[in-house]
């Protein structure tokens, strides 16, 4: 069964083809942190409301996130 994802932006219903997220540890565990998909045209705004949340978020010692960017989603 193939696994459809929408685009994170509000009222936006288009199928997403990037998955925007940044690399995320905490001194022993390490992940990508996902901040949500993106269509073809809402691929920057979806970015722009991550980084605004990123900015938002209070680091707890030993926690490190890098830079937000996009991932191809595999069979988009």
């Amino acid at each position: 069964m193939k696994t459809v994802v929408k685009c994170s932006l509000p009222g936006c219903d288009d199928y997403a083809v990037m998955k925007v997220a940044a690399p995320w540890k905490d001194g022993s565990h390490a992940e990508l942190n996902t901040y949500g998909y993106a269509c073809p045209a809402h691929t920057e705004d979806v970015v722009a409301y991550a980084e605004g949340r990123a900015k938002a978020y209070r680091l707890a010692p030993g926690e490190s996130v890098g830079k937000i960017g996009t991932v191809p989603l595999a069979n988009a």
